[in-house]
């Protein structure tokens, strides 16, 4: 069970494993997966990952590909996915107690294990399955890529190094995007905590003026999570989930806070005063216009708090979105 023995491809399997690899990718990103929330991305990162995992299996150890479909077996919930899961595990039990090659039924067993993780649905913690869905699959990578021939071990070994460059990279401009966005938040939700102060007085204009100043904070936090460096982060999963809902966020807020002090300036308090045992009904009817904007102001950030929940962002972020 040596991890170096290598298993030679002859012929036309390295491209009939290729064949057999984007099929295993473009089904597993059929499945709905989504790390990234963007649809188009989310397809393309799950059918690389699935494609690379199950094209590198070729050269993989028997007992490698046993133990990622055996452990899909375990976890599989629909008696479909434990059926293909358990094939997979046969597949490769025959090649290990007949000692033989067949590369290509290795790479077909470990794209059974790639479609049962990739609809792999379990109760628990947050991204529980698609921990044990990369841990598992990682783990059968490794030692396929160290069986393979030197040249393409080192080819792939640095196309990998320049990806985990890259998102290095991307956490780091995201990163100086959310420093930079942190004053203007903050700044906005305190002149939020301000209007709502004046309102409480009965000052329209103090309160309108409050609003406007956090409706600028939050569209400068906007612009500052949007940020040409912070682009990249977008093809991160998990992370391009927390930068959405906080452009989400910031966005709606700074609409809503717009709309509510634009509403405020059309209140006058003097027009509801008593003359003469009189109240000017026009003057109420004036108000309904907006009252209902304000009223709307405020549905809207209800509504965007709403739409920023995610199944991917972490347990303390959904808390504070609720």
């Amino acid at each position: 069970m040596a991890l170096t023995r290598r298993n030679r491809l002859r012929g036309r399997q390295p491209m009939h494993a290729s064949f057999i690899a984007a099929a295993s990718g473009i089904a597993a990103a059929a499945a709905g997966a989504s790390p990234t929330g963007s649809p188009v991305v989310d397809f393309m990162l799950v059918a690389a990952f699935a494609a690379l995992v199950t094209w590198s299996s070729a050269t993989a150890p028997w007992w490698a590909v046993g133990l990622a479909c055996a452990i899909a077996a375990v976890v599989a919930v629909q008696p479909l996915l434990v059926a293909v899961a358990v094939a997979g595990w046969a597949a490769t039990f025959f090649i290990g107690i007949r000692r033989r090659n067949l590369p290509l039924v290795r790479v077909a067993a470990a794209a059974a294990a790639v479609q049962v993780f990739a609809r792999l649905q379990l109760d628990g913690f947050l991204g529980l399955s698609a921990i044990i869905g990369c841990v598992t699959l990682a783990a059968l990578f490794v030692p396929a890529m160290l069986r393979r021939e030197r040249a393409v071990r080192k080819r792939v070994w640095k196309y990998l190094g320049i990806v985990v460059a890259c998102a290095a990279l991307a956490l780091v401009g995201l990163a100086l995007s959310a420093l930079a966005a942190r004053g203007p938040l903050q700044e906005g939700n305190r002149r939020v905590h301000d209007g709502l102060d004046a309102l409480n007085r009965g000052d329209m204009a103090a309160a309108a003026s409050a609003f406007g100043a956090a409706s600028s904070s939050f569209r400068s936090a906007d612009n500052d999570l949007s940020a040409l460096w912070a682009q990249p982060s977008r093809l991160l999963p998990v992370v391009a989930q927390h930068r959405a809902s906080a452009i989400a966020l910031a966005s709606t807020a700074a609409h809503a806070m717009d709309l509510a002090a634009g509403a405020l300036r059309q209140i006058d308090p003097e027009s509801l005063r008593v003359v003469k045992g009189q109240i000017d009904l026009d003057a109420v009817r004036g108000l309904v216009a907006p009252f209902t904007s304000l009223q709307t102001a405020i549905a809207g950030v209800g509504a965007a708090l709403a739409d920023a929940d995610s199944q991917w962002l972490t347990p303390m972020v959904r808390t504070r979105l609720h």
